[in-house]
């Protein structure tokens, strides 16, 4: 959002009210019409939806199909890290956001998205590429 001229702060006050996961099972009508009634004016509520739904810098695979890219991209798996949270909180403090309803629309979307999807919210691999012997000459 900085393309609006708005500061971090500006920023998350726009993202804390977003529904918890409602990029996954919101489309993108039901998300403009969500930031309308929580009083975004049209300008921020044509970019939010934007971003969510356009944006060239998110990444639209699912984890677990990542996974599976990496596990058989040919080379050799040196170390994987899966970062996972579920703790996103809203609307209350000590309330988890992944609610039944949530899982439930989530799990009603097809499309192969797991609800383990959700909670992976970075990974960390290194890959070896494998030497090419068909290079290597005999001494």
């Amino acid at each position: 959002m900085h393309d609006l001229g708005l500061c971090k702060d500006e920023i998350d006050k726009f993202t804390d009210r977003l529904p918890p996961w409602g990029h996954l099972y919101m489309s993108e009508e039901e998300m403009a019409l969500f930031l309308l009634c929580q009083g975004f004016d049209d300008k921020i509520k044509d970019f939010i939806v934007d971003k969510i739904y356009y944006s060239k810098c998110i990444n639209r695979v699912s984890a677990s199909r990542l996974k599976d890219i990496i596990m058989h991209c040919g080379m050799i798996i040196r170390s994987y890290q899966e970062y996972i949270a579920f703790a996103k909180e809203w609307p209350q403090p000590g309330v988890s956001a992944l609610n039944d309803e949530i899982r439930e629309k989530i799990n009603n979307l097809g499309g192969g998205l797991k609800l383990s999807d959700i909670g992976i919210i970075g990974m960390e691999v290194c890959l070896e590429k494998y030497a090419d012997l068909g290079e290597c000459k005999e001494i």
